[in-house]
């Protein structure tokens, strides 16, 4: 399915085509789309430290 949507240009009378001016942005084989498999990664992580300046909370009035 190819659509071609033709206009005519501002600065001549000749038509443009916009299928031209703005071709398609994903390309995908013949045969389909394949994506490559994913692998996630699990990670431990150690707990993030304390603050390391000490800090004072403003008192209530």
């Amino acid at each position: 399915m190819n659509d071609t949507v033709f206009c005519l240009s501002s600065t001549s009378s000749l038509p443009v085509s916009l299928t031209m001016a703005f071709p398609p942005r994903d390309t995908f084989p013949e045969e389909g789309f394949i994506s490559p498999p994913r692998h996630f990664s699990r990670v431990d992580l150690p707990e993030p430290d304390g603050p390391t300046t000490a800090t004072a909370s403003p008192s209530v009035i």
